[in-house]
């Protein structure tokens, strides 16, 4: 479920593409170097005047908890989803909180929808909420793989590296190759070496045999995160990983990738593209 989807719902049958729905909220704050939103980032009016006093900002506060909590208890599932969208728009504590307890007490759309929202949220808090959430609730998750892709996607564009160890632990010898890709491109999107390091030494982890037959949905991730390619070889990367480890700095821009490479990293992080020529087979690694 992606907030397209919702956004189609509360548009009562207009057509849809992802172009026009972003086009429904308008962008207010810049969107993370190296990722964007499904949607472009909900306007967000918490902190948007400076000179609001405390008591202001409080009255807002209980106003903004109470309108969500108000339309979260609506027997329409299209007006409990919009409560959400309303309400990230006014990101303060306790309205992150609110968004936090549907995580914990919904399922299917509603969390889905809780959770790519956090994501857009700029707040550490949202972040703080999503990594519990996904602390706390393995085994929830575990049977819901729409929503731990979701969770980790949301987490992935906040680029913390503080959570790389939640996201990158067994990632390899996750069965389900939807989540594998989750965990590794949440963590590649963070652009550090603290990702770098992470993801090789959980490769290394991991039987070659197994690890060839993996490397393929995530080798968008190395690369970005790497700026080169090591090719199809688990191997070859692993030594390219061990010659320059010691040395290793994220490259300052994001290196360009093309063709199915482009198509997996945007479609993940529901990015637009410029569908380029792809390779010929004699130029692939």
């Amino acid at each position: 479920m992606r907030l397209a989807l919702l956004l189609t719902t509360l548009c009562a049958g207009a057509a849809f593409t992802p172009r026009s729905s972003a086009a429904l909220l308008a962008p207010t704050f810049p969107r993370p170097a190296g990722s964007n939103a499904v949607l472009t980032p909900l306007a967000q009016d918490s902190k948007a005047d400076e000179k609001e006093t405390a008591k202001q900002r409080a009255e807002k506060e209980k106003e903004a908890v109470k309108k969500l909590s108000e339309g979260l208890r609506s027997k329409e599932a299209n007006e409990r989803q919009a409560a959400l969208v309303d309400a990230a728009k006014t990101p303060y504590p306790d309205v992150i909180k609110a968004f936090g307890k549907v995580l914990e007490g919904s399922s299917g759309d509603l969390a889905m929808i809780a959770a790519e929202l956090l994501g857009q949220m700029k707040e550490q808090q949202a972040l703080d909420e999503l990594r519990r959430f996904a602390t706390r609730r393995r085994k929830v998750l575990a049977k819901n793989p729409g929503l731990q892709e979701e969770v980790f996607r949301a987490m992935g564009r906040h680029q913390s590296p503080e959570v790389i160890p939640l996201l990158i632990k067994g990632a390899f010898e996750e069965e389900n190759s939807m989540i594998r890709r989750a965990r590794v491109f949440a963590v590649a999107n963070t652009r550090s070496a603290a990702a770098a390091k992470a993801i090789f030494s959980e490769m290394k982890k991991t039987d070659e045999k197994r690890l060839r037959g993996r490397l393929a949905n995530i080798r968008p991730a190395l690369i970005h995160v790497t700026g080169t390619d090591a090719g199809k070889d688990p191997a070859r990367w692993l030594q390219w990983w061990e010659a320059n480890r010691r040395t290793f700095e994220v490259p300052d821009q994001a290196p360009k990738l093309s063709g199915d490479f482009a198509t997996q990293w945007a479609q993940f992080w529901g990015e637009d593209r410029t569908y380029e020529r792809r390779k010929k087979r004699s130029d692939r690694g």
